[in-house]
């Protein structure tokens, strides 16, 4: 049962339209909430809208800045590229000399017009200013001595931009001048080449434009004169500093810079200034607000009668868009990802990336060439592209571009991959080596497209040539060779070989080739009869394991036409071998006998010392009893002789033998020496002691030759290490000579002194007849004399000094000679300082054993 009032009511509506209207004004204000949601949401998307429209205005009107700056610079670089042509071109040829044909030069200058659409009139102009010729019907001879482009003859200006353009009659309204100096092979300046280039060439390309009826764009240069404005209002206006500041700072700061503000028209615009690169100037463009928010107005009458369906489809589409706009950015995210590996990638490639591309009908063009090329040719890609027109024409020689193109079209017909070597122009003038490397592939249209990449292989084509040089003189050598040589690999098969290894080896042509075993070439030989001891078995192990070894190694065969083949072998690091073959035939030859020759030598010298020997017996046992008997005679040891002649007579006899005793003894001294059979007793000797007994015995014979003796006191000396009969022979045969060879009045010598090195030095001087230079080495030799056997006037063997010089070598000395005729003879003979004993002292042991080592064997 249903509750009730008092008055009998039913109470069930109240609550129920309470609840209904609750709802109600619940979706009233629900629907007032989203109606004001939605139309704050219109209000603010709507000026939300017209604020970007006009960013899009602002990045649209710096973009288009920013591409008519890029052409400005364009035109402006084209334009330069042909006036330093003219430039070079006349300062190359005669046409600049004084008479030269002024029709040829305007003939020239109007094909470099021709060439470059911008450039409306092109002038040759002398120094003073006077007009040498032009592509046009100038006269020559006008002058353009007030133009601010002659301020820089003599200033070394590349080229010059000469700013606000000058009207010049019906010639060159507005033209912008661009000049280069004409340098002459004397590095004179001869004149100018300016190009002048129309007004109208910059505003074609402004006129392209479509940016609304109100849109203006314009150059300004940094001093703020107006060079081109489109619409061609107000030419001749300036826009100062105060009027557009920011043109000034867009110069400065080197970047595109927008701004919203009037213009000098009146009219309030949004304006971008984009500076002309290595230019003065800067280009902007200013759209009016009706034109770029006259397509957000119409939208804006659009949209309002759809408010409704606009909101709920904008929600929609938001939601879509946002969705779709994610996945965007994520592909967008990607790809600059794999942009960036791929520009890191083309980067570090130690060479140009491009890519070529042949079309159905035959034409080529480059599709694409990386940035490294500037770096590698001096070049940039853009330039190339630009000169070039789409080709490699621009920095390959003209000469090698046949071969190029052939190279591609090769690939072209087969598919197959390009390898092409050639020559390239640096920017700087040098001459590079260049290796191209491309695959192709086929595209749909039927265009072939070729991936490549362009190499600096300088370095790598001048080694190859060193190396092809250094081959072919290695070949030369090699075939030059008196010997046989061949090299082999690690496996023992021929690498290289000359024509001698075949004719000393014996080798058939036949039997031999690059790469042919040596175990096989040796079996080939000995089956023919090549080899005479050796079996083929034999051979081929004793060669091979030379070959494997690790050592040099060398041995000899025998060749069967009595040849006898020496083989050298020389292992290499990688495992291989370098052999030489040799005949060592005459060698062999030259050996035995030199052995026969040495055998006979030694059993002649062998006789010779039996022989004197037997001689030094049987002449000293005569001698000695004629000796003996004569000094009984002349000493009376039995009695008077009976007559006075007698006793003279014993005298000579007894002087005679011993001059021959003297002289038997001499001749076995020096045959000992020579036959290294003398030996020397050898002990510690006093000089000043051997000195005064050798003065002592040539005394009287000086002064029975009226002769002085000039003796040094020796007591100084420091004793020495020597045979001391020997060192007495040495003084005595030297104080002999000079004392015989020394006239009446004369005087003798002997003196000594130490050496640098601590040796002493002994000297023999004499006034004597002395010799000439050339004769003392006859003097040195045994049984010779200087002076011939029918005018010598002094007795003698010619064995004093050879016999001296003997004995002072034993010794380790050496004899020197000074002389001339009629002024004397100096001795002098060196005893070394290993000889000379220490002050403090030696044993003799010790002393002995430094002197053989010093000396070493006789």
């Amino acid at each position: 049962m249903l509750p009730s009032d008092s008055d009998g009511r039913s109470l069930r509506h109240g609550p129920l339209r309470l609840g209904y209207s609750r709802f109600r004004w619940g979706l009233i204000g629900l629907a007032v909430g989203i109606s004001v949601a939605f139309m704050g949401y219109f209000v603010y998307n709507t000026r939300a809208n017209a604020d970007q429209a006009e960013r899009v205005a602002e990045r649209e009107i710096r973009n288009i800045t920013n591409v008519m700056a890029e052409q400005v610079a364009r035109t402006l670089a084209a334009v330069d590229l042909g006036v330093l042509a003219a430039a070079v071109d006349l300062a190359e040829t005669e046409y600049w000399q004084p008479g030269a044909d002024v029709s040829r030069i305007s003939e020239m200058l109007m094909r470099f017009t021709t060439a470059e659409p911008a450039i409306g009139r092109l002038m040759a102009i002398d120094t003073t200013g006077r007009l040498r010729a032009s592509s046009d019907a100038t006269l020559p001879g006008t002058s353009f001595a007030h133009r601010a482009y002659m301020a820089t003859v003599g200033d070394g200006v590349l080229l010059s931009v000469v700013d606000p353009p000058i009207d010049d009659g019906p010639a060159c309204q507005g033209c912008i001048s661009i000049s280069a100096p004409v340098i002459g092979r004397d590095n004179g300046q001869y004149g100018l080449i300016v190009a002048e280039i129309p007004r109208s060439s910059f505003e074609r390309i402004f006129k392209r434009l479509d940016s609304g009826r109100r849109s203006v764009f314009a150059i300004v240069d940094v001093r703020g004169h107006l060079v081109v404005r489109v619409p061609a209002t107000e030419r001749t206006a300036i826009a100062t500093a105060a009027t557009f500041p920011i043109a000034l700072r867009a110069f400065q700061q080197n970047e595109t810079l927008s701004e919203r503000t009037a213009s000098i028209d009146g009219f309030d615009r949004l304006f971008a200034f984009s500076p002309v690169p290595g230019r003065g100037w800067v280009v902007y463009g200013g759209v009016a607000p009706e034109d770029f928010l006259a397509e957000w107005r119409r939208s804006l009458q659009i949209s309002v009668p759809f408010s409704g369906l606009v909101l709920a489809s904008v929600v929609f589409l938001i939601l879509a868009l946002s969705r779709h706009l994610g996945r965007v950015e994520e592909s967008e995210r990607s790809l600059r990802l794999s942009d960036q590996r791929y520009q890191s990638l083309v980067a570090n490639i130690p060479g140009v990336v491009f890519q070529r591309r042949r079309l159905p009908d035959g034409r080529t063009n480059i599709v694409w060439i990386g940035a490294a090329l500037e770096d590698l040719f001096g070049f940039s890609a853009e330039r190339v592209m630009r000169i070039s027109g789409g080709s490699l024409r621009a920095i390959l020689l003209a000469e090698d571009l046949p071969r190029f193109k052939h190279a591609f079209e090769e690939s072209a017909r087969d598919m197959s991959a390009v390898s092409w070597i050639g020559r390239a122009r640096h920017a700087d003038g040098r001459i590079l080596s260049v290796e191209v490397t491309a695959r192709p592939r086929l595209e749909a249209a039927g265009s072939v497209l070729w991936d490549g990449i362009l190499l600096d292989v300088t370095d790598r084509v001048a080694a190859d040539a060193a190396l092809a040089t250094l081959r072919a003189q290695l070949e030369l050598a090699l075939a030059n060779m008196a010997q046989g040589m061949c090299v082999c690999d690690a496996e023992q098969r021929l690498v290289v070989y000359n024509r001698r290894y075949l004719e000393i080896g014996s080798i058939a042509d036949d039997d031999v080739a690059p790469g042919v075993a040596v175990e096989k070439v040796l079996r080939a030989s000995s089956a023919r009869g090549v080899f005479r001891t050796e079996t083929p078995e034999q051979l081929v192990e004793k060669t091979l394991a030379a070959l494997r070894a690790k050592a040099p190694s060398k041995f000899n065969i025998d060749m069967a036409d009595g040849r006898t083949v020496e083989i050298d072998v020389q292992p290499l690091s990688d495992g291989g071998s370098v052999s030489s073959f040799t005949d060592i035939s005459d060698r062999e030859a030259a050996q035995e006998a030199l052995r026969l020759a040495k055998e006979q030598a030694e059993l002649a010298d062998r006789s010779k010392s039996q022989f004197l020997a037997n001689m030094s017996h049987e002449l000293r046992t005569p001698l000695n009893a004629i000796i003996g008997f004569s000094e009984i005679m002349t000493d009376r040891l039995f009695g008077p002789l009976g007559d006075a002649r007698y006793e003279e007579y014993a005298r000579d006899i007894r002087e005679s033998g011993r001059h021959l005793l003297t002289l038997i003894n001499d001749i076995l001294d020096l045959s000992k020496i020579e036959a290294r059979q003398a030996t020397l007793r050898e002990e510690q000797v006093s000089l000043a002691e051997v000195v005064d007994a050798c003065v002592r015995l040539v005394d009287d014979r000086a002064q029975r030759g009226n002769l002085s003796l000039a003796i040094t006191d020796f007591d100084e000396f420091p004793p020495i290490w020597a045979d001391r009969v020997k060192l007495k022979q040495i003084l005595l045969n030297l104080l002999s000579n000079a004392i015989k060879f020394t006239p009446a009045g004369g005087s003798v010598g002997l003196s000594g002194a130490r050496g640098p090195d601590g040796s002493l030095v002994v000297r023999v001087t004499d006034t004597g007849i002395g010799m000439r230079p050339q004769d003392i080495p006859t003097a040195l030799q045994p049984f010779r004399q200087v002076e011939s056997s029918l005018s010598r006037k002094h007795e003698g063997t010619g064995l004093g000094l050879p016999l001296t010089k003997a004995i002072v070598e034993m010794h380790g000395g050496t004899l020197a000679i000074a002389s001339a005729p009629g002024k004397g003879t100096t001795v002098s003979f060196t005893i070394p300082a290993e000889r000379v004993i220490d002050p403090q002292g030696l044993t003799d042991s010790m002393l002995t054993e430094a002197i053989q080592a010093a000396r070493g064997p006789l």
